[in-house]
């Protein structure tokens, strides 16, 4: 049985809230935001009652561009993600292993980079949820007349009948997002000590994943990323979130598992 030693996760997730940390949050939210420029701009000039600007906005918040679906990710990853390679190294790796253990060390590892990455990615979209609501709409009366029902995609009832449940769905998503991209560029520290690449893995895996899908034209229905952004919804927004909740977390326990083997092994050869 695992002894999960709350205060070195505490101790780790502090060191994990330096100035990157907050950085990253800025770099996520400017993500978001460069991806409707234009609309952005011009809803801040007093567009506002401009129907198709503000309902633009907010859609292609959630959409994602290419900012989002492409340099969000590194973000994601900055602020721990290469917390291994740097204890590899420093030389400080053995030592830390024999003080703490090999089991709570990888899983600690593992759980704080995912749950920093998660936090980033949903503090932003809080962030920005809170300072546009207060100048923005969320919905308008062109969002009303395309949500005839909970089914319809962009999660647009909701952003009009219920503005609150349709932030929670937008940060519970972002935090999602997240925590599987800093998951996925730790396991990368497992093959390389090159800081560089372990904070860039995760936008050549997006990029990689997005083209490959396109390529292969995988159903919409099947299509992880859509149900992420509200592309396609599957029954309902709240159905469409629960099944990207479990295949995130799916997919994020096979990245785990694979992270504490390659540390094992990384620990048998020092």
């Amino acid at each position: 049985m695992i002894k999960l030693g709350h205060k070195y996760y505490s101790n780790e997730l502090t060191r994990a809230l330096g100035v990157s940390f907050f950085v990253s949050i800025l770099g996520v939210a400017f993500s978001i935001l460069f991806d409707s420029w234009n609309d952005f701009l011009s809803a801040m000039n007093g567009n506002v009652n401009n129907a198709y600007t503000v309902s633009y906005f907010f859609m292609n918040s959630a959409y994602g561009g290419v900012c989002r679906s492409y340099f969000l990710p590194i973000f994601a990853a900055i602020p721990y993600a290469a917390s291994f390679s740097d204890e590899l190294n420093s030389g400080a790796f053995s030592s830390i292993i024999i003080r703490k253990g090999k089991m709570r060390y990888a899983v600690c590892k593992f759980l704080v980079n995912a749950l920093v990455g998660g936090i980033v990615v949903s503090s932003a979209i809080v962030i920005l949820i809170i300072l546009l609501s207060s100048i923005l709409p969320m919905g308008t009366e062109l969002v009303a007349d395309n949500s005839v029902d909970k089914s319809y995609m962009f999660h647009l009832w909701y952003a009009f009948n219920q503005p609150f449940t349709y932030a929670l769905i937008e940060i519970a998503n972002g935090f999602l997002i997240g925590m599987l991209w800093a998951s996925c560029a730790i396991v990368v520290s497992t093959a390389t000590q090159n800081k560089l690449v372990i904070i860039v893995s995760p936008y050549l895996t997006s990029f990689i994943s997005t083209q490959t899908l396109r390529l292969t034209g995988l159903r919409a229905d099947w299509r992880l990323d859509y149900w992420l952004t509200g592309r396609y919804l599957i029954k309902s927004s709240i159905y469409t979130l629960f099944l990207s909740t479990v295949a995130i977390f799916l997919i994020c326990f096979v990245m785990g598992k694979l992270f504490v083997r390659k540390v094992y092994k990384i620990m048998r050869q020092e």
